[in-house]
């Protein structure tokens, strides 16, 4: 019953079909480096959007709460300086600039779901003296530009071309309120749409 050499040959093939490639040592070391990479990356994004409670908040709170209380001795050279408030209006820094107050929760057409909008609008007048009109002007402005708002949907709203027309629109509506100077530019520092949660 001895199988003969060619028997045994075939035996061996079918063996050698069968079993799995080994892998080199460094191919495992890599494979095992890559999946060791995962799990931490894993680990620590789970760590920052699950792990996260209100103690951080209150931390942050009480922090903010001691930079607030903490006066500067009368020697010292360094202060604390209280935080910047955000003046609405002509901007020192940039005096052609008007800065109006943010408008939130601006309803659009939008009928399923409901779409809102929130932006803040800086003017660039074509001279100091405009801003004056603008403070003049400012409640008839700002009615205009909600109006503006309120009569499209966030579809005519979206992409650049979009916004370039919103923004020659705006331009033209005030341009027509006022009567010494003019704007000669918008700009938008924020522009989000979104949908409220009921």
């Amino acid at each position: 019953m001895a199988k003969s050499k060619k028997e045994k040959a075939s035996v061996v093939k079918k063996k050698r079909k069968l079993q799995l490639p080994k892998l080199s040592r460094k191919m495992m070391i890599i494979v095992g480096g890559i999946a060791i990479g995962i799990v931490l990356i894993a680990g620590v994004l789970i760590w920052m959007f699950m792990g996260k409670s209100d103690s951080g908040t209150e931390q942050a709170q009480n922090a903010t709460k001691t930079v607030e209380e903490k006066k500067p001795e009368e020697g010292s050279k360094t202060a604390i300086k209280p935080p910047v408030k955000i003046e609405y209006g002509i901007d020192d820094t940039f005096p052609n600039i008007f800065l109006l107050e943010p408008f939130t929760n601006i309803e659009l057409q939008d009928t399923n779901p409901k779409r809102y909008i929130n932006t803040k609008i800086c003017l660039e007048m074509s001279n100091t003296e405009t801003g004056n009109e603008i403070k003049k002007q400012l409640p008839k402005i700002r009615q205009d530009i909600e109006s503006l708002f309120t009569s499209r949907n966030s579809i005519d709203l979206f992409g650049m071309e979009k916004k370039l027309r919103l923004k020659f629109d705006l331009m033209k509506k005030i341009n027509e309120t006022l009567n010494q100077g003019k704007i000669r530019n918008i700009y938008f520092t924020e522009f989000s749409i979104y949908v409220l949660d009921q």
